[in-house]
């Protein structure tokens, strides 16, 4: 296991914590841009043992004063209609995307934009976990929330706003205008040749304007670089996971 901590242990009303291709980091939500401690799982099968070892240590399991954010890294996702109310129906379209996995639950959340709904399936054994560890609990998923906060800057700048996440070998891209989300993907990628590409695929699918478009990267500076040499709004972000603004520009 590795685990790196910042040794500030005043007490904390907000944990924030974000699930990764290895790992975990957690944030104090009122400081995000600092984590309180980060924890490495070597292997899978160290989880869910290592987890509740870290939480426990930092005295965060079973306060019910601390609120408990947790966004989950899922790449299986998709969004529906937003009139597919029916959980059966509901799960039933979800199957048709995915070929069965690990047992798993199926968190649904409507976008604000009133037209469609954002389905995630996340793992039974890692969300029973953080039941369990924690009694004021919101989970979220991280593509849910990347999709949601696209489409709000989209109404709050009156551009159309293109969202690139990457981390490690996993790319999700996201486009949202004033009237909803455009895009929602996810790929494979080996290099930052590949994330460019993908992402410069999809402005032209969608027929955007690399002059006017916003285009936010999360997850490294080197995607970022690459896609300004074709499209000029590039920004960098840092993902928080915390809901009121899970991105947080940097300067």
């Amino acid at each position: 296991m590795g685990e790196t901590a910042n040794n500030n242990h005043k007490p904390i009303r907000q944990l924030s914590i974000l699930s990764t291709s290895d790992g975990f980091v957690f944030y104090h939500a009122d400081a995000p841009a600092s984590p309180v401690c980060q924890l490495t799982l070597e292997v899978p099968a160290d989880f869910p043992d290592q987890f509740v070892d870290i939480v426990t240590k930092n005295g965060w399991a079973g306060i019910q004063a601390l609120s408990v954010v947790v966004s989950d890294h899922s790449d299986r996702f998709t969004i529906l209609p937003a009139d597919i109310t029916d959980p059966a129906e509901q799960r039933t379209f979800f199957n048709s995307l995915f070929l069965p996995d690990q047992p798993g639950e199926l968190i649904v959340q409507p976008l604000s934009d009133g037209k469609q709904l954002f389905c995630c399936e996340i793992p039974s054994i890692r969300l029973n976990c953080y039941k369990q560890l924690f009694p004021n609990l919101q989970v979220y998923s991280q593509a849910f929330q990347l999709a949601e906060w696209a489409f709000k800057e989209a109404g709050n700048h009156q551009q159309t706003t293109f969202v690139a996440c990457k981390s490690g070998r996993v790319l999700e891209l996201f486009v949202a205008n004033t009237s909803g989300i455009l895009f929602s993907n996810r790929f494979l990628v080996k290099s930052i040749s590949e994330a460019t590409y993908f992402s410069l695929r999809c402005f032209e699918q969608l027929n955007l304007d690399p002059l006017t478009a916003r285009t936010v990267v999360t997850g490294g500076k080197e995607l970022a670089e690459a896609l300004n040499q074709y499209i000029k709004l590039v920004e960098q972000a840092g993902f928080t996971g915390i809901p009121e603004q899970p991105l947080q520009l940097i300067s």
